[in-house]
């Protein structure tokens, strides 16, 4: 990695950085700052070559649930995250501004603790509804595949005594028929 490289890259993560403790922090112009560093030293890309044997992957649809049952996805909620964060940065505003004497800082700290709590509370009942859906979609699907699996065996022993008994096969689908007709005629009257 050439110089120029190193030092664009090391650019990009200072100002993620920065950006990431600006938000963190709620200090909206180390926030920009950052961003502003980190648009500026973008690293350049290495060029991948085209070649007709590289692996092209295609991510699943929005919103699909992967067809694998034993395999559990642990997904955490964004609004958890950031939520954390915002508690976190809410704390560490609320003490120094008690440190410092700030009832301004100290007064924030505790407004942006709360609102970390309730965006983090938000993020839990999204996971918790997430996880629900889950559940009820697995459960469909294994109910499903029982019941195709209970009407193949019940169509392979119903062929299996067709074909064992014929004539009592014929006679019991002929009073079927005619109950049939039965309860249908005496609809019309």
């Amino acid at each position: 990695m050439t110089d120029r490289k190193k030092s664009a890259s090391a650019e990009h993560v200072k100002g993620s950085v920065k950006e990431a403790i600006g938000k963190l922090t709620g200090d909206a112009r180390v926030e920009a700052e950052g961003r502003r560093q980190k648009s500026e030293a973008r690293p350049p890309r290495a060029a991948v070559p085209a070649t007709a044997d590289r692996i092209r992957t295609c991510a699943p649809p929005r919103g699909a649930v992967p067809r694998t049952t034993d395999r559990k996805t642990n997904m955490v909620d964004t609004d958890r995250i950031t939520g954390a964060a915002k508690e976190l940065g809410g704390k560490v505003q609320s003490a120094v501004g008690d440190l410092t004497g700030s009832h301004r800082d100290s007064a924030e700290g505790r407004l942006r603790d709360a609102a970390g709590q309730a965006e983090n509370l938000y993020g839990q009942a999204k996971d918790t509804a997430r996880h629900a859906a889950d559940e009820a979609y697995h459960y469909a699907e294994d109910a499903y595949e029982q019941g195709s699996h209970s009407l193949r065996r019940g169509t392979r022993e119903v062929s299996r005594q067709v074909a064992e008994y014929p004539l009592a096969s014929l006679l019991i689908a002929g009073f079927v028929g005619f109950g049939l007709g039965l309860l249908v005629n005496a609809g019309r009257d």
